[in-house]
């Protein structure tokens, strides 16, 4: 039995490594149900859940491998990787430290640690775990990724074009490679480099990202429309792009602000009443249903109907006589 089970084991590791992750699910779960216990079945159902995206399973999964394998390093980049997901760099750091205890030259861990201080804004430490993942793979082109977001972090904005360019000699087609260079470009004010970037972006596989950047130009630039139009797409690509839709918020209340269909004598009234910061402050959101009780002379009716219009409501309570409904 045992010695089937190590060629099946065999089998369902190489089938994952190929590619074929469907066939090594099935194979590894029908050794975990005949009572198989192996670090490699855990550690591999661990890669399976996180390619599904199945945190907590995953989490268990290596925890399990790496109990089972004290000395080995694999289950501790699952459980980094895992952490990271899950936005707890703090843990992630820990877990992909205790991979380098075991294997101080994997390069993986460097990178990924990279990654991890350059989230965290520890410039110093991104710089140090780099400096080591490219000693050990020069071509890696991940870890000047992650040295671009850091440094972009910290506003040196010419070093992170610099290894972003490095991306690009390494591996023109990557995926990140032209949302980073937008971000980058605008961030040193060169806007129509970084608009054609994001543009080129759109096709891949991070176009949400492409539209919030190209969102973020139109409205620096004064162009609320466009920038609504941006946002809209961006969260239309990614639904739970959270960004994305308080930005689109944010634009849609500036063009209602500045909207040609206010009255010069409610626009005057700005200065003193400060709508944006005034919205702002009560926690104004695009799509909330908003009840106004006596408008007035409607200095808020004309911000709010249209500030609302795309995805919430307003209604404005007349008094006794009845109400309105925009």
């Amino acid at each position: 039995m045992w010695h089937d089970a190590d060629r099946r084991l065999a089998k369902a590791v190489q089938r994952f490594e190929e590619g074929d992750h469907a066939g090594a699910r099935a194979m590894l779960r029908s050794l975990d149900r005949r009572g198989v216990i192996s670090p490699r079945i855990d550690l591999y159902l661990g890669h399976c859940h996180l390619e599904d995206d199945q945190v907590p399973a995953a989490l268990r999964r290596y925890r399990r491998s790496a109990a089972l394998s004290p000395g080995s390093a694999a289950p501790w980049m699952g459980l980094g990787l895992c952490y990271g997901r899950l936005g707890h760099l703090d843990r992630a750091v820990k877990a992909f430290g205790e991979a380098l205890e075991r294997d101080p030259d994997l390069e993986e861990a460097h990178c990924n640690l990279a990654h991890c201080h350059a989230l965290r804004e520890d410039l110093a430490r991104a710089e140090l775990h780099a400096a080591r993942a490219l000693e050990l793979d020069p071509t890696c082109p991940h870890v000047h990724r992650h040295l671009a977001l850091a440094y972009l972090i910290a506003g040196r904005t010419d070093e992170a074009l610099a290894a972003w360019l490095r991306v690009r000699a390494l591996e023109p087609h990557h995926p990140e490679l032209d949302v980073g260079l937008g971000r980058t470009l605008a961030a040193q004010g060169r806007r129509a480099e970084a608009r054609a970037a994001f543009h080129r972006a759109l096709a891949g596989p991070h176009a949400a990202d492409a539209a919030y950047g190209l969102g973020d130009l139109a409205r620096a630039e004064g162009r609320s429309s466009e920038a609504i139009a941006h946002y809209r797409s961006a969260v239309r690509r990614e639904p739970d792009f959270v960004e994305a839709r308080l930005r689109w918020a944010e634009a849609a209340l500036d063009a209602a602000i500045a909207g040609e269909h206010r009255s010069d004598e409610n626009r005057a009234r700005d200065q003193f009443r400060h709508p944006k910061e005034t919205l702002a402050f009560f926690g104004l959101r695009s799509d909330m249903t908003v009840v106004e009780i006596w408008p007035g002379t409607g200095w808020y009716s004309e911000i709010l109907a249209p500030a609302l219009k795309d995805r919430g409501e307003f209604v404005a309570i007349m008094g006794p006589s009845g109400s309105g409904k925009s």
